[in-house]
């Protein structure tokens, strides 16, 4: 059966395996910000250092490394792509919401 096989053969679509590594991403981060006490509008106003209202890659990867999430720096581009809904290269506050969505 399905249980015999490695997890990246049970997946037909490698979007699939991505996306549940982003979710899973997702949710450790997310658990971070819970551990320090912040709510989703906290932690985007904490990780927006330049304060423009909008976070960039560097702030991202900054905040997960800060928060010591073990992640690779591929996982977090895969991050930041499904994140970014308007592919604009930066993330509002809309998707970030929009991705943290049920886990705050």
């Amino acid at each position: 059966g399905w249980q015999d096989k490695p997890v990246s053969k049970v997946f037909t679509d490698i979007g699939q395996l991505e996306q549940l590594k982003v979710r899973a991403l997702i949710s450790r981060i997310a658990h971070g910000f819970r551990r320090m006490g912040l709510g989703l509008r906290d932690a985007y106003r904490a990780i927006d250092q330049v304060a423009n209202g909008l976070l960039s890659s560097t702030e991202i990867l900054a905040a997960i490394r800060f928060m010591r999430i073990e992640c690779s720096t591929s996982e977090i581009l895969s991050l930041i792509s499904h994140i970014d809904e308007d592919k604009d290269n930066q993330i509002s506050y809309e998707e970030f919401k929009n991705a943290f969505q049920g886990y705050s």
